[in-house]
């Protein structure tokens, strides 16, 4: 008996008597060139053939004696030692898994069923030392639960080393840019170390491979002619064709085989790889339309298409491109449960995307989808469509106080050159400037989370919470002039939010963009994201805005300060006089005063000529050599604008106003 040293302790036990001995040990490379009688030669005189030891790192020591039979019909490993050695690939099962006349005393015998008569043969010659059962990883049909079968079988491959295919697939992949960055070792690992691609599938239907085989001597007739001309058929009346139509619809007339002369033809049967249409889809897309251009510019799927279509599109455009059909590739996670589990309608933790839709509206989904990073698992709850709900009414009230202040207003008529507008709203298009940097940066980045928050930010912080709510006297109350500045810089803002809303929020972009007045495309979504304009600048410089901004948090908190104690309501209702040690910036909040008082809510604002003391009930801080000092506001409230003036009660007709708003009822503040 021959068996692995290492099996020793395991195998002796076996032997008959159950005192086996240890006659010799051999290096297995002596071994090479021995010659064995087949097992169930003394079963069959049709297994009375030659069976030659070859040596293969793939055997296991873990089971077994470390002698084992090879099949390089079946099994990978057992086919690339056949392979390497010159063995004869028998393949003694057919399509059913029945055994064939291969297999002489079992033929027509399903494989699993023969197997129990074909240990009792070898017991009955006395080749059989042990039987039992082992338990251990099979693979099973993920269909129908079923182990499978594993045979060798003639099919039609892409050699991944001819021409260096490989080498050209993996210096494309350098040239690519990969998003997140790990998606480039990913499929480097996999091209690096796939093997060749299995082209042909055995199926009834599918998209024809265009091969044809002689009747007389079965010899293959094939070349980039026949493949063309099959294509074109295809093209002109669908891939069923190839089923409709016999081989000789296809053939040039005359076309005889090359080997034996033959005039009758039939068709190949297997169908290509279904990743063979979806890789081939660039040629299909944009060298079809001529609107688009190859190669594309990003292709976005699964992290699982690395070994699927990111990988089937890269292979076919490299052998037939010389490049990749792409210039980036997004690689995103999969949506799963509020645990952090894979949804599956059995578990009962699915969220149907049209019950999202019928409750919340498509256009929350798209902004939760959006704002989402897609670079890893995102977690997919009612809690979060709720959070992506709250941002999409903050975002939808902005665009609703847009369009409400700008009633009756004629852009064509009514605008003001940006050149003349009020400084701050010159200051609110910087802004809306900055914001478009940002944005279209993370467009260019594939950065669509940074987007989508961007967006939502800019509406919520730097629009509904500080520029709008500043200016809402203005619109409301004051002089023309000064409120057609304002609605000239919401009309631009109406504009441009429904231009960058448009990629995620479709249905609500093109719902404002229906209400903006004046002339426009007839839909936002034949418009482009706003471009940057270089001359929409801080008028005084990022600089000077930043002073005055930095006013904001320190009156922020008097201010709070005044309401926890109950002497102010809100802002309208103080007063704030300040003083700055440095000559420059003393000049600079002088010069300021009114914005100030518009950016910072309240009625008055002054510019001492020395620190200021707070008036009773006040609040004084001072920040190096800056004082503020806060408090109630002097004078009556005006009951149209409610800013605190010292000139209400001065007019006879409108005793309850002030001078402010009496000139524009009046018609004096309306030229």
């Amino acid at each position: 008996y021959l068996f692995a040293a290492a099996a020793a302790e395991r195998v002796l036990p076996l032997l008959p008597g159950g005192a086996g001995r240890l006659v010799r040990r051999v290096p297995g490379a002596e071994l090479t060139g021995l010659v064995f009688e087949h097992p169930l030669a003394g079963v069959e005189p049709g297994y009375a053939r030659p069976s030659p030891l070859y040596l293969a790192e793939h055997v296991s020591l873990a089971e077994g004696t470390g002698v084992v039979h090879t099949a390089p019909g079946h099994g990978s490993e057992d086919f690339e030692v056949g392979r390497r050695e010159g063995l004869e690939l028998t393949n003694p099962v057919d399509d059913a898994g029945l055994f064939t006349e291969a297999a002489p005393r079992y033929e027509g015998q399903s494989i699993w069923d023969a197997s129990p008569a074909i240990l009792d043969d070898l017991a009955a010659v006395g080749h059989l030392l042990e039987r039992g059962e082992v338990r251990h990883s099979y693979p099973h049909d993920w269909r129908c639960k079923r182990p499978v079968i594993f045979r060798t079988t003639v099919q039609w491959f892409l050699a991944l080393e001819h021409a260096d295919l490989r080498g050209r697939a993996l210096r494309a992949i350098a040239e690519t840019r990969w998003l997140p960055d790990s998606a480039a070792a990913r499929i480097t690992g996999m091209v690096a170390n796939r093997p060749d691609w299995c082209l042909s599938r055995q199926r009834v239907w599918g998209v024809g491979i265009p091969a044809f085989y002689c009747f007389s001597c079965r010899a293959l007739l094939l070349d980039a002619g026949l493949a063309r001309g099959v294509a074109q058929r295809v093209r002109e009346r669908g891939s069923d064709v190839w089923y409709q139509e016999p081989a000789s619809a296809f053939l040039p007339p005359g076309t005889a085989c090359a080997t034996c002369g033959g005039t009758e033809f039939y068709k190949e049967v297997d169908i290509l790889d279904v990743w063979f249409d979806s890789g081939s889809s660039h040629r299909a897309v944009l060298e079809a339309r001529p609107d688009l251009a190859f190669p594309a510019d990003v292709y976005f799927e699964g992290l699982d298409q690395h070994r699927g279509w990111f990988n089937s599109s890269l292979l076919l455009a490299v052998a037939t491109r010389e490049r990749a059909p792409y210039r980036a590739v997004l690689t995103h996670g999969w949506i799963v449960d509020s645990e952090g589990h894979a949804m599956h309608k059995s578990l009962g933790n699915v969220i149907s995307p049209s019950e999202v839709v019928q409750k919340l509206g498509a256009d929350v989904l798209r902004l939760w989808a959006a704002a989402t990073d897609y670079a890893g698992d995102r977690r997919f709850s009612w809690d979060n469509l709720e959070q992506s709900a709250d941002a999409y009414r903050r975002m939808r009230n902005t665009c609703r106080f847009l369009l409400g202040n700008l009633a009756g207003f004629d852009p064509a008529a009514h605008a003001v050159a940006e050149a003349e507008l009020e400084p701050f709203d010159r200051f609110a298009l910087a802004e809306l400037e900055r914001f478009g940097r940002e944005a279209r940066a993370a467009l260019a980045d594939y950065e669509f989370h940074r987007y989508a928050q961007a967006l939502v930010n800019y509406c919520a912080v730097d629009l509904s919470s500080f520029y709008l709510d500043a200016i809402k006297t203005r619109l409301y109350t004051r002089a023309l002039p000064r409120r057609r500045s304002a609605q000239t810089v919401l009309h631009v803002l109406a504009d441009a939010l429904a231009r960058y809303m448009a990629p995620i929020l479709p249905f609500t972009a093109e719902e404002v963009w229906e209400h903006i007045p004046g002339e426009r495309e007839e839909s936002v979504h034949f418009c482009d994201i706003p471009r940057d304009i270089a001359s929409r600048t801080h008028p005084g410089g990022a600089g000077y805005w930043e002073r005055l901004l930095d006013l904001r948090p320190p009156v922020a908190r008097m201010l709070e300060t005044l309401r926890t104690r109950g002497d102010i309501g809100s802002a309208s209702d103080a007063a704030l006089a300040m003083w700055s040690q440095d000559s420059a910036d003393q000049a600079l909040l002088r010069d300021s005063a009114d914005t100030l008082e518009e950016l910072l809510g309240l009625s008055r604002v002054r510019v001492e000529d020395a620190p200021p003391e707070p008036p009773e009930g006040g609040e004084r801080v001072q920040e190096g050599g800056l004082v503020l000092a806060v408090g109630r506001a002097p004078g009556e409230k005006c009951e149209r604008c409610w800013q605190y003036r010292e000139s209400v009660g001065r007019s006879e007709s409108h005793p309850a106003l002030c001078h402010e708003c009496v000139a524009v009822l009046e018609g004096e503040g309306e030229g």
